[in-house]
């Protein structure tokens, strides 16, 4: 096999040659995980449109040695075992972070002698802010140097600042979507040069615009924050989901980047009284557009807090409203510190340890 440039891979699964050069491993790997994603995503509709869909396909987030890790003997396993539906199989592995030496072994002796009734794509993410370069490091690996003989193999390099607009607008017409040049300027400038923070909010304005076809200046000024100052937007999203990791992931993100808590809590505060009165309009058996109606103001928020709602109770947003107050109270008034009341607040939501750190790490 050998290396691939993403465009080459492009035109593959587009035209349909996919299908007719098939192969048996794929590797995807660089500092781009939404590229990585989005690129793996195609590969798996263009590789099981032949073949029983679904119930083929199995992926499998991480594999290795650790306590909550599937074994890579369990991930070989399913390649080698004949679907009961027929047809072709498919195994997605990643993101990885890193190939440890617990799988290295097994996963190149698989990838040597591969079923040729399955298909495996592994997707390998390194840090953009890892110390060092562990995106060398892997290429430099003997692991790598046989993948490269054996698997097609393309890596995602960083975008360059000149090549992405035209990114941009390729991601737009993705989503049907065409996006004026002051509103690509000005979303590109919010979102800095990050791929994955510019991925997230293309699919948000897609919601946004619902029924328009053109993403307009004004669009972006009501949709996209400005990651320099109040990048809250992943932090509402997780509360609202009550995904305890991930908000506290994202939270850390802002302390880490030092948001003042008033920035944070005020559109956290905003975004519970919608899903409270989101969860008023459900108990008097009313729509969307009765929620909609009462609220007035831009429909994205609406939808979000609508959706969300359907995970919460009225006793949950009364206990999330208390803790934002809270919150405010032992930070403005009391003299806690930004990261101890935050967490205490998310806590209070969640029924969650006050800090990860007591948690164990948050991927």
């Amino acid at each position: 096999m050998a290396r691939i440039s993403i465009d080459a891979l492009s035109k593959l699964i587009k035209s349909g040659d996919i299908q007719k050069k098939r192969e048996a491993v794929y590797l995807l790997y660089g500092k781009e995980p939404e590229r990585i994603s989005k690129a793996a995503s195609s590969l798996k509709k263009a590789l099981l449109q032949n073949s029983d869909s679904e119930n083929n396909y199995f992926r499998y987030l991480k594999a290795g040695s650790g306590p909550d890790d599937v074994g890579i003997g369990e991930v070989i396993a399913q390649l080698n075992t004949v679907s009961m539906f027929g047809g072709y199989k498919l195994v997605w592995l990643g993101h990885l972070d890193k190939v440890g030496k617990d799988i290295e072994g097994p996963l190149l002796s698989y990838c040597k002698d591969p079923n040729p009734q399955s298909a495996l794509i592994i997707t390998v993410v390194f840090d953009k802010d890892s110390w060092g370069n562990p995106l060398a490091a892997f290429e430099r690996s003997s692991l790598f140097k046989e993948m490269v003989k054996i698997a097609v193999a393309v890596l995602f390099k960083t975008v360059s600042k000149d090549n992405l607009p035209g990114w941009v607008a390729a991601r737009f017409r993705d989503e049907k979507l065409t996006i004026d040049r002051e509103a690509m300027d000005l979303l590109i400038e919010l979102c800095g040069h990050d791929t994955s923070r510019l991925g997230s909010e293309i699919v948000k304005l897609s919601s946004y615009v619902d029924g328009k076809t053109e993403v307009t200046l004004e669009d972006v000024e009501i949709a996209v924050g400005d990651f320099r100052t109040d990048d809250i937007w992943g932090l509402i999203n997780a509360v609202g989901k009550l995904d305890p990791a991930g908000s506290y992931a994202a939270l850390s993100y802002l302390l880490k980047n030092n948001t003042p808590a008033q920035v944070i809590l005020k559109p956290m505060t905003t975004e519970i009284m919608r899903i409270a009165s989101a969860l008023d309009v459900r108990s008097r058996g009313e729509s969307f557009n009765t929620f909609s109606a009462e609220l007035g103001g831009s429909p994205y928020p609406l939808k979000k807090a609508w959706a969300d709602s359907a995970k919460w109770t009225p006793e949950l947003a009364r206990r999330g409203l208390r803790a934002t107050l809270k919150a405010y109270m032992d930070i403005m008034k009391r003299g806690v510190s930004d990261e101890t009341g935050l967490h205490a607040m998310l806590a209070d939501i969640l029924r969650g340890p006050a800090s990860p750190r007591q948690t164990g790490s948050v991927d």
